[in-house]
Formats: structure tokens, C-alpha cells, sequence
């Protein structure tokens, strides 16, 4: 339902071994990719693009009887009717990069607030390229300093000094129709104005070093009354 065709996932306190949980998740139509006991629990990692078609190939070349006692042909239909399920979530669920930016925005804002003119941050189950987020996050005024994938997740790393700086140049050289289709010279406006907003949000917060030294000592009391003497 989030548009992605792989899943990986704990089973805790499993009993099963992981062959058996395996085998039942390739009678689903799942192509499992990896199986393994840790301790009490199961990980898995599986998809049901490749699954789902591998199952019904050896639905063609195989007897039912090779499923555990008590299956039936009709639950092995079931099973396949499962992985074409999750095909139609995964196909029907596409980018929201509108979703995403805001994100962006709202991570920046709350760093800028705190008095930081960076950010790092993750955009969960980003299902856009990191270069589409990286291109829009510098239409904003961002500085990218690192967009990179990792599982279904993108890692982001920005700063907005630099970043507006080079946009309000780039928009002194550039025609207004080198940005992406869609995009005006209002929401150019709009998108330099927001970098000027994180450098306003980040230049009003001072250092509050009588609330660092409070921290400071709360946490050095709690460890002296625990009976220790570093903190």
C-alpha cells in the first residue's frame, strides 16, 4: 500500500523454523530472499513481483500434493490471488513529491527555529528518486549536500545559507523555464522567500547558555544520587 514490491520484517518469539515459514511463504507466491533465525525471532525479506510469477510456473509443473497436508487446490489459487493483490497496491500507490517536500520544509523549519541553518533528516518510504528530491529541495533555495537511498527510505543532509545565496544568483542568470514544467515566477518568489524565512528562523535564536549549565547539572545531580561520580 506504500508502492513498494519488497517487504523485510521481524516475526518475534517464532517457534517454526525458518525453513518452514519459508515454505509457507512461497506457497503464497512470494520469492523469499532471505530467511533466518536470530535469537527467539525470524527475519524476513521478501518480494512478489518475481514471486508471484515463479509460483505460477510451478503451479503449471508441480502437483498440489507438494504443499503440507490438508492444502487444497483452491487455497493455492487463494495463495497466487494473494501476490496479485500486493501487485495492484504496489502499481495503483505513485510518488507524492508534494508530500515529501513538505516534509523537507517542515524539518528544515523546526532546525531553523531551534537556531541551525542545517538539517539531516530521512523521507520515509520515498518512492522518488533522491535526484527528483534533490532537484526540488534546490528549486526551494536548499543547498544539497547529500541525497542518497537507502532501502525505501532517502537520507537527506541540506543547509539554507549557501543554498538561497546560490538560488537568488541562479535565478539572475537563468530563464524562469529551466524549472520543471508546471513551475511559474511567483513560486520561484515563493520558494527563495522560504529560504529567507529558515535564515530569519535561524538567526533569531541566540545561545542559551544559562539553559545548557541548568541541563547541565540536572543531569550530574541524577548521577550523584545514583552513587557515581561521572556523568
Amino acid at each position: 500500500s506504500n508502492g513498494f514490491n519488497t517487504a523485510d520484517f521481524w516475526i518475534w518469539n517464532c517457534l517454526s523454523a525458518p525453513s518452514e515459514i519459508k515454505q509457507e511463504a512461497e506457497i503464497l507466491g512470494l520469492n523469499v530472499l532471505k530467511a533466518e533465525k536470530q535469537g527467539k525471532d525470524v527475519y524476513m525479506k521478501v518480494d512478489w513481483d518475481r514471486g508471484s510469477k515463479r509460483q505460477r510456473e510451478d503451479d503449471q509443473q508441480e502437483p498440489v500434493c507438494k504443499r503440507q497436508k490438508g492444502a487444497s487446490a483452491i487455497a493455492q489459487h487463494q495463495d497466487v490471488a494473494f501476490t496479485e493483490r500486493l501487485t495492484q497496491l504496489s502499481s495503483a500507490t505513485k510518488p507524492d513529491l508534494e508530500r515529501y517536500m513538505a516534509d523537507v520544509k517542515k524539518k528544515c523549519e523546526k532546525e531553523a527555529s531551534n537556531g541551525f541553518n542545517t538539517a539531516d533528516f530521512w523521507i520515509w518510504n520515498c518512492l522518488s528518486a533522491p535526484s527528483e528530491i534533490k532537484q526540488e529541495a534546490e528549486i526551494l533555495g536548499l543547498n544539497v549536500l547529500k541525497a542518497e537511498k537507502q532501502g525505501k527510505d532517502v537520507y537527506m543532509k541540506v543547509d539554507w545559507d549557501r543554498g538561497s545565496k546560490r538560488q537568488r544568483e541562479d535565478d539572475q542568470q537563468e530563464p524562469v523555464c529551466k524549472r520543471q514544467k508546471g513551475a511559474s515566477a511567483i513560486a520561484q518568489h515563493q520558494d527563495v522567500a522560504f529560504t529567507e524565512r529558515l535564515t530569519q528562523l535561524s538567526s533569531a535564536t541566540k545561545p542559551d547558555l544559562e539553559r545548557y549549565m541548568a541541563d547541565v547539572k540536572k543531569k550530574c545531580e541524577k548521577e550523584a544520587s545514583n552513587g557515581f561520580n561521572t556523568a
